[in-house]
């Protein structure tokens, strides 16, 4: 390290007061709760857009909420269904590799 590359005490930053540095902090809080608070009205912006066009969609008539509710609850139906063979599915792999560490044992 060259000897120009120590830090001059005279080129140091200046010690601010306690006041300065709550006033630095508290400003620098107000600003990260002010982007959390942008961030949670983008969304909301976002989602009343949504609904907007779903309000606009089924007042038109092009989206019949009867018809998509019974597709819901076929979806629903088609999920349990789904759950239930990929457990019995899972249950068989189960009792494969328990063969497979049994003949594995054995030879």
């Amino acid at each position: 390290m060259a000897s120009s590359d120590v830090a001059d005490p005279e080129r140091a930053a200046p010690i601010l007061p306690p006041e300065c540095v709550r006033l630095e902090s508290a400003v620098r809080r107000l600003g990260d709760e002010f982007a959390g608070y942008r961030a949670r009205a983008q969304l909301a912006e976002a989602r009343a857009g949504e609904l907007e066009r779903a309000l606009k969609a089924v007042s038109s008539g092009s989206l019949d909420p009867v018809s998509l509710r019974e597709r819901i609850g076929k979806l629903e139906q088609e999920n349990r269904d789904l759950r239930r063979q990929m457990l019995q599915a899972q249950d068989r792999v189960r009792r494969l590799i328990a063969r497979f560490d049994f003949l594995r044992e054995e030879m």
